[in-house]
């Protein structure tokens, strides 16, 4: 009889962002939060019985947001785990701050200001192990995913989509505040129309499921819908 293959997506509940550990062949880690939530990390790998030093593969940051790589330097050097980004996003990382917020409604100016207070308080500055250009197979590191350039929240944002059709997209979409069911633009992005591209290509993908780092859960339907 065939062994079923093993296949996890662990979702990391980081206040207002979401990390997520995912099996894919290996365990990978899909961004890491703010500065200050390795620790939260560590015990989330401890809860799903991770040993990151022997089972972590990779760690793969979706975009150069300081809420999604704010962790990442302090989760390298405590793992030995390589980073990989797309090299549009490098820049933010090797400073430590995010870039220039554009915002996509009344609470995006919010946001887009208190980014702008956060660059006095910059994350810990890093030099990605990986820089990504185009859509990189991950099989060389055991790992059965894809990570695909989904450019429009920023220019570097990537998705990581397993054999299994799950889709960690980062900030690409993300879920509603209050209410489930429901994704929406991201509160900053780059380029919207960039956005709805990239959602568009990724849905033609057929994914089975979508995991965003912020908001309410939705599903692939739910994006269908959303994307017209």
């Amino acid at each position: 009889m065939a062994t079923e293959r093993v296949q996890a997506v662990v979702a990391i509940e980081l206040g207002v962002v979401r990390a997520y550990l995912v099996y894919c062949g290996r365990w990978i880690l899909v961004d890491t939060g703010m500065p200050g939530s390795d620790g939260r990390i560590a015990q989330a790998a401890a809860r799903a019985g991770v040993e990151p030093e022997r089972d972590l593969a990779l760690i793969v940051l979706t975009h150069g947001h300081t809420d999604h790589m704010g962790s990442a330097l302090t989760l390298r050097d405590r793992w030995r785990v390589p980073i990989a980004m797309h090299r549009r996003d490098a820049a933010p990382a090797q400073e430590g701050v995010d870039p220039p917020l554009r915002p996509t409604g009344a609470f995006g100016r919010v946001v887009a200001l208190a980014g702008r207070v956060g660059a006095r308080r910059p994350a810990p500055a890093f030099e990605a192990d990986l820089l990504l250009d185009d859509e990189i197979d991950l099989c060389c590191m055991g790992v059965e995913a894809h990570v695909l350039p989904t450019p429009g929240h920023t220019p570097g944002s990537v998705t990581v989509l397993t054999s299994e059709g799950d889709a960690l997209i980062g900030d690409l979409v993300i879920g509603h505040a209050f209410r489930r069911g429901r994704p929406r633009l991201p509160y900053v992005a780059d380029d919207v129309d960039s956005v709805r591209k990239s959602v568009r290509e990724l849905l033609a993908r057929s994914p089975r499921s979508v995991h965003s780092a912020h908001g309410h859960p939705f599903s692939v339907e739910d994006l269908r819908r959303w994307s017209g």
